[in-house]
C-alpha cells in the first residue's frame, strides 16, 4: 500500500508539471523542482507507475473489447474483497467497504 503522505507529495509534483510518459519502461518527466518530490518517494513513485501501467493496459483491453459500460480496474495480484482487501491497491478494508480510497490531504 502506499502511504498517503507519499501519495499526496505524488499529487503535487503532478500538479506541479511532472508528466508520465509511457513508452516502456513507463517513467516521470518534469520540471526539476517537481522531479525533486517524486525522488523524495521512490518506492511509491515506482509502485505508482507499475498500477498506473496494469490500469492503462486493462483499459486499453477494454476499449479494444467493444464492450459497453465503466470497466473495473483490478490489480493482477489484489486479493479478492470477499478477504476483506481493496481490488485496486490490496489495502485491508474496513466496515465492508468495497475499495480503500483515502482523502489526499491537500482534498485533491
Amino acid at each position: 500500500m502506499i502511504a498517503v503522505a507519499d501519495l499526496a507529495l505524488l499529487d503535487e509534483a503532478l500538479r506541479r508539471g511532472v508528466r508520465v510518459l509511457w513508452d516502456p519502461p513507463p517513467r516521470f518527466r518534469g520540471p526539476s523542482g517537481a522531479l525533486a518530490l517524486v525522488k523524495e518517494v521512490p518506492d511509491a513513485a515506482r509502485e505508482l507507475l507499475r498500477r498506473a501501467a496494469a490500469f492503462r493496459h486493462q483499459l486499453e483491453a477494454w476499449t479494444t473489447s467493444g464492450r459497453v459500460g465503466v470497466p473495473l480496474l483490478v490489480l493482477p495480484e489484489a486479493p479478492s474483497t470477499a478477504t476483506g482487501h481493496c481490488i485496486s491497491c490490496a489495502a485491508p478494508l474496513e466496515g465492508g467497504a468495497g475499495l480503500a480510497m483515502p482523502p489526499l490531504p491537500s482534498g485533491g
